[in-house]
Parts: structure tokens; C-alpha cells; sequence
């Protein structure tokens, strides 16, 4: 099982999310840093990303 995913829609989704985790309250601050992470979770609090929109869709290639 492979999951396609266009850049387009992991920038939005890696913006988004980072948003949100530094939303977050803490009882230390977290540093802004330039290292992103892309999790496409396969259950349903999948943050807005429909997994079996991106499975193995390669035709994503043949533009």
C-alpha cells in the first residue's frame, strides 16, 4: 500500500498542523524550528486528509 500525496497538500497540511501544535498551551515554550513531519494517519482523526484519496494513486505522475 503506497499513498501518493501531491507537495501542494503536505504544505497545506504541514502548515496547518504546525500552526496548531504551537497553539498549544505548555508549561515549557517550544522552539519554531524549519523541520517539518507528514504523518498521513489511516484512522478516522486523520486532520482533514482523506487517506484513500492518495492510495496509490500514481497517476499523479503522468501529468
Amino acid at each position: 500500500m503506497f499513498f501518493v500525496v501531491p507537495s501542494v497538500d503536505v504544505a497545506n497540511f504541514v502548515e496547518k498542523d504546525d500552526r496548531y501544535f504551537h497553539s498549544l498551551s505548555r508549561k515549557k515554550p517550544v522552539k519554531h524550528t524549519d523541520m517539518r513531519i507528514f504523518r498521513l494517519r489511516l484512522d478516522k482523526n486523520s486532520r482533514g486528509l482523506d487517506p484513500k484519496k492518495y492510495e496509490n494513486k500514481w497517476n499523479y505522475f503522468e501529468r
